[in-house]
């Protein structure tokens, strides 16, 4: 299952309205991944001092919980990140190939180690939902299609 919360601004709790809260309601309820995203470039109108603040306000709400920081809007970053180039063609040669199934296509990330992408470009987001995979089935603790203890299927008797 997959939610998407609204933008949390940073400030207060007793200052967030109707919608922030929800979000914040539907965080502590959160599976086994989370996503916050980052706009370095700014251009989303939040300074990256008040989004680091948010992160460590998520990042405290949610111990335990595999948070994965995405730097979005990479094609704003000057420079590009390292890999850039490299992402490019594997995401593309993977499109055209039309394989199935999830892939070893090589991250993209930022000076920080933080997944980066754009969805302008669309650079790093094919590698980043093959990580986002394999982040959840890592996590999963059980196979769904496993029977509860004690049961069994008459063709396998």
């Amino acid at each position: 299952q997959m939610v998407d919360t609204p933008g949390l601004l940073d400030r207060p709790r007793t200052a967030r309205n109707t919608i922030e809260l929800q979000a914040i309601a539907a965080l502590e309820h959160i599976g086994s991944l989370v996503l916050f995203l980052m706009d370095e470039s700014e251009a989303c109108g939040t300074s990256l001092d008040e989004q680091m603040h948010l992160l460590e306000d998520v990042q405290a709400m949610l111990p335990g919980t595999d948070l994965m920081v995405v730097t979005s809007k990479a094609d704003l970053l000057n420079p590009l990140p390292d890999m850039w180039d490299k992402v490019a063609t594997a995401e593309s040669e993977w499109r055209e190939d039309g394989s199935e199934g999830t892939p070893d296509l090589p991250l993209l990330l930022d000076p920080k180690g933080r997944v980066t992408m754009s969805a302008t470009e669309f650079i790093g987001m094919d590698a980043m939902r093959m990580e986002i995979i394999r982040r959840i089935k890592d996590a999963r603790q059980i196979d769904p299609m496993a029977l509860p203890e004690g049961w069994y299927r008459r063709d396998q008797e």
